[in-house]
C-alpha cells in the first residue's frame, strides 16, 4: 500500500474514532484532530507525485524520503491502535495518565511529519495528469504498460484493492463476497451517500476493476465466479508490496518476517517446515492459505494484539 493510501486511510479512521468513540478519545481529541488535518496534507501532496518526474530528486533520495514518511505514519497508526487497546484495560487515574503519555507522542509525530513534508521532493505535477509506468516495463510488454497506465490513474482505494487481491497464491482465485469481506475488515471500502450499502460499493469496485481489465474472472460451475489479478500486474504488484513491507509471503522453511510488516500471506507450507514466529508484530492482517499439516495448538495468535483481518484458506 503506497504513503498515500496510507495516510488517507489513517486520516479517516481517526475522524472514525473522534465521531463513534468520543468519550474514550476525549482527552485526545485536539491532538487527533491535528494528526487528521496533517495527515490529509500530506495525502493530498502525495496524489500530485508523478513516478519518475521527480525534478533533480534521485529515485532512490525520493523512495528513501517515502520510506520514512510511511513509517512515522505506521508509528502514528500503532501509538492510536496502542491507546485504544489500554484504555479499555484502565481505570480513571491510569487512563488521565495515558491520555497525558500518548497526546504528547501524538504532537512529536505531528511535528515530525511536518519537518518530513518540509522535505517533500520537487515534483513536476504541472501537466496536471500522471504519468503512466510505461517506461519501467520492458519492450513487447506493451499490456502490461497499458494495465500500468490504468493502475496509476485509479483513486487510492481502489489501488488498495488490487493489493489485497494478491496476498493469496497464483492461481487461489476470490469469490466476490471473500473480496467484499476482505475489503470491509480493512477499511477500504469508502462510505457512500443516501445509505448505500458496503457490499453493493464492493460489487461496484469489482465491476470497474473487472471492465479496466485489472480484474480477470473465472467461471466455476453454473453460478460461482472467482476473481484474478493478471499475471504481470500482479508480479508488479507483490514486489511493490514486498518493497514496502506492505505484506510478505511465506512459503519456505526459513521465514523471515521484517519488525515493520502490516500484512503476512503464509501459504504452501510443507509438514517439515518452520513455524514463522508472529508474536508481538504489528500485524493488522493474517493470510493462512494451504496449510494442512501444522498442529493446530502449535500455531499461536497470542502476542497478534492489532490483528483485525483473519482469513484462513485450506
Amino acid at each position: 500500500m503506497g504513503a498515500e493510501a496510507l495516510a488517507k486511510f489513517l486520516a479517516q479512521r481517526l475522524d472514525y474514532l473522534l465521531s463513534e468513540e468520543t468519550e474514550k478519545f476525549s482527552g485526545l481529541s485536539g491532538q487527533i484532530l491535528r494528526l487528521k488535518r496533517k495527515l490529509v496534507e500530506i495525502g493530498c501532496f502525495l496524489e500530485t507525485m508523478v513516478p519518475s518526474r521527480y525534478g533533480n530528486e534521485s529515485v532512490d533520495s525520493v523512495r528513501q524520503w517515502t520510506r520514512e514518511l510511511r513509517d512515522t505514519i505506521y508509528e502514528a497508526e500503532d501509538l492510536v491502535d496502542q491507546f485504544h487497546i489500554d484504555a479499555n484495560l484502565s481505570d480513571e487515574s491510569e487512563k488521565a495518565l495515558l491520555i497525558i503519555c500518548c497526546g504528547s507522542d501524538l504532537e512529536s509525530i505531528q511535528v515530525r511529519l511536518t519537518q518530513i513534508l518540509d522535505r517533500k521532493p520537487l515534483c513536476d505535477s504541472s501537466a496536471g495528469y500522471r504519468k503512466s509506468f510505461s517506461s519501467f516495463v520492458d519492450p513487447g510488454e506493451e499490456s502490461l504498460a497499458l494495465l500500468l497506465s490504468k493502475y496509476i490513474n485509479l483513486p487510492y482505494y481502489l489501488r488498495s484493492c488490487l493489493m489485497y487481491c494478491c496476498v493469496f497464491p497464483v492461481k487461489c482465485g476470490l469469490s466476490k463476497g471473500k473480496l467484499t469481506r476482505i475489503w470491509m475488515a480493512e477499511g477500504i471500502i469508502q462510505e457512500k451517500p443516501a445509505g448505500e450499502i458496503l457490499e453493493d460499493v464492493a460489487e461496484g469496485y469489482i465491476e470497474e476493476l473487472v471492465s479496466l481489465g485489472m480484474l480477470e474472472t473465472d467461471q466455476l460451475g453454473c453460478s460461482r465466479i472467482e476473481f484474478q489479478v493478471p499475471n504481470s500486474l500482479r508480479r508488479f504488484l507483490v514486489d511493490e508490496m514486498m518493497e514496502e513491507n506492505f505484506m510478505i509471503a511465506c512459503s519456505d522453511s526459513e521465514p523471515v518476517i521484517p519488525a515493520t510488516v502490516r500484512h503476512v500471506s503464509i501459504h504452501n507450507c510443507r509438514r517439515n517446515d518452520a513455524i514463522p514466529n508472529l508474536k508481538d508484530l504489528p500485524i493488522r492482517s493474517l493470510f493462512v492459505v494451504g496449510i494442512r499439516y501444522w498442529e493446530s495448538q502449535t500455531f499461536t495468535f497470542y502476542g497478534l494484539k492489532y490483528l483485525r483481518c483473519l482469513t484462513w484458506k485450506i
